[in-house]
């Protein structure tokens, strides 16, 4: 029986696009961020919400509007429209993703716990070989992660950060430090940089597949208008929930920096709040939330890359995907997740501002016709100052080039690739403009011509 639009289906797929995009980095920065940032934390907070929530928002938009990560990764030709979406699924999904997500609540809340004489190897792979086989069950069936996520899990996540937050808020008075670090002097772009780390806009790419997955479950009238009506929801609901969650974690950084000025990340931040606020059950409360979160993120880039790989290698089946994910990811967990990392995480620094670039001009594409100039100059331009500056920052490349890149505009910060792709955008947007005044003038011209010849 096909549904009409509900309130209630559409909240719980924005929970369920909330808890794929809040995963172990989401949980941890923002405290630290609060931290470091002391007095300066609104204009640090205001920096991360553009790119660790209103850019992800925009992710879902663009890939809703173009159909899929394929048809927007096409625009910019066909061998990037091939290749760019495999190399994004394979980086964040079993090559660093999936098996990051399965052992950082191990290593962040309950490695800390354990006695001097239990086996970490043997505690660790207990503890990812029951993570990854829930993760197993729940993928399986992706026509029921709507309800089991948005409907059950995501609640629970949300209801006991929400404990924390105001366990911490009733037991310590409010109160800030002077900002640190580079929060001194540019609190705000800091935030964007902290908010940009989280890669939750390349996710977005991802996520989109399984969005489709979770709506098409819900068997709506006219599937494909209300669908992407559902998801542009989903995307502003899930991004509103992001923005309240770190607001609060980024409050509990700022309240407690006096009070715990040894420690030196936001995991180490929550779970001494949650020690102090909650005593012994603040130990299980912080286990729970670091394993609901890595979970929800997980499940979201199984599905998704299951979803992908199964349509273009038919032969691999989305159950026979899921298997393969998850046992792979479970390896790599324990055994090769350090040597993997080193391949994964320049690749994904390098594919980080192509997503960002390609989620603006997906959004903005009937502004210039999506003319493919457009979106192959600002792209390919990206992509190479991405690459350059990567390899800058390891030292690979020439003392000459090097002292160019260094010499851009807000290199310091990363974002070295930044003015050259403005650039790019600007030249290719008014050469194509030109081009077309052009080609409007010579038909003119020929039709006067063609009129006069008829006199």
């Amino acid at each position: 029986m096909r549904k009409n639009f509900s309130l209630t289906s559409t909240l719980q797929v924005s929970l369920l696009l909330f808890g794929f995009f809040f995963g172990a980095g989401n949980l941890i920065f923002p405290p630290l961020m609060g931290k470091m940032a002391g007095t300066e934390f609104l204009p640090a907070i205001s920096g991360f919400a553009i790119t660790a929530v209103l850019c992800p928002v925009l992710g879902i938009f663009s890939v809703a509007k173009m159909d899929g990560m394929d048809n927007l990764a096409k625009q910019v030709d066909k061998y990037f429209g091939l290749l760019f979406p495999l190399v994004i699924c394979l980086a964040i999904g079993p090559g660093l993703g999936i098996p990051r997500a399965g052992s950082v609540p191990f290593v962040m809340a309950l490695e800390p716990l354990l006695p001097p004489e239990v086996s970490l190897p043997a505690a660790r792979a207990l503890y990812t070989v029951v993570f990854f086989a829930i993760a197993f069950w729940l993928c399986i069936s992706p026509g029921k992660i709507v309800r089991r996520v948005g409907k059950f899990i995501t609640p629970l996540l949300l209801l006991l950060i929400c404990s924390l937050f105001f366990s911490t808020w009733l037991k310590f008075p409010f109160r800030q430090g002077l900002a640190q670090g580079p929060y001194a002097g540019a609190s705000f772009l800091t935030g964007v940089l902290e908010g940009y780390n989280t890669m939750d806009a390349l996710a977005a790419l991802n996520f989109g597949f399984a969005i489709t997955i979770a709506i098409k479950s819900l068997n709506l009238k006219d599937g494909r208008q209300n669908g992407r009506f559902y998801t542009y929801a989903a995307a502003v609901i899930a991004g509103t929930f992001l923005l309240i969650v770190y607001g609060m974690l980024t409050y509990i950084g700022v309240t407690t920096a006096d009070l715990f000025p040894t420690t030196k990340n936001g995991a180490e931040i929550l779970r001494s709040a949650a020690a102090i606020s909650l005593g012994k059950f603040g130990y299980a409360l912080m286990l729970s939330v670091f394993s609901l979160a890595c979970l929800t993120t997980c499940i979201g880039l199984i599905v998704s890359l299951s979803d992908y790989f199964s349509k273009i290698c038919p032969y691999f089946t989305y159950k026979k995907m899921v298997t393969i994910i998850c046992v792979i990811s479970c390896l790599l967990a324990n055994f090769g997740l350090d040597a993997i990392l080193k391949f994964s995480l320049p690749t994904l620094f390098i594919m980080s501002p192509v997503s960002v670039v390609l989620i603006l001009l997906g959004i903005g594409e009937r502004f210039y016709r999506g003319r493919r100039i457009v979106f192959s100059l600002t792209v390919y331009v990206c992509l190479l100052f991405s690459f350059i500056d990567v390899f800058n920052k390891a030292s690979w490349i020439p003392t000459l080039l090097r002292d160019f890149m260094d010499l851009l505009p807000l290199s310091e910060f990363k974002l070295a690739w930044l003015v050259p792709t403005l650039l790019a955008f600007g030249l290719s947007f008014i050469g194509d403009k030109l081009y077309l005044c052009s080609r409007c003038r010579t038909a003119g011209a020929l039709d006067v011509s063609e009129k006069m010849k008829t006199e």
